[in-house]
């Protein structure tokens, strides 16, 4: 049962991570497009690219494991119980 739920997980942790990079590029192209031309001579094409190609790309590689987020305090706290019930029966 586990192995299912991880895989679930997993699998829509790696659409929104993707889903996330697609929006950020978008609006990093639309922002370039509205760009005045005496800024356009401050960020050269290389750094838009490297903003793009490798910046966004940690966002791709985060949504899989944005789910740690919510479950390591839950499974915390439910092992805490757990280790509770044990000491009260010792």
């Amino acid at each position: 049962m586990l192995v299912i739920l991880h895989h679930n997980f997993f699998q829509h942790g790696q659409f929104m991570g993707a889903r996330v990079r697609q929006t950020l590029m978008a609006m990093i192209h639309r922002k370039s497009l509205r760009l005045h031309p005496a800024a356009l001579t401050l960020t050269s094409p290389g750094q838009i690219a490297n903003m793009i190609s490798s910046d966004l790309q940690r966002f791709e590689r985060w949504g899989p494991f944005s789910h740690v987020l919510w479950q390591a305090p839950l499974q915390a706290f439910l092992l805490s119980l757990l280790l509770v019930g044990q000491v009260r029966f010792i």
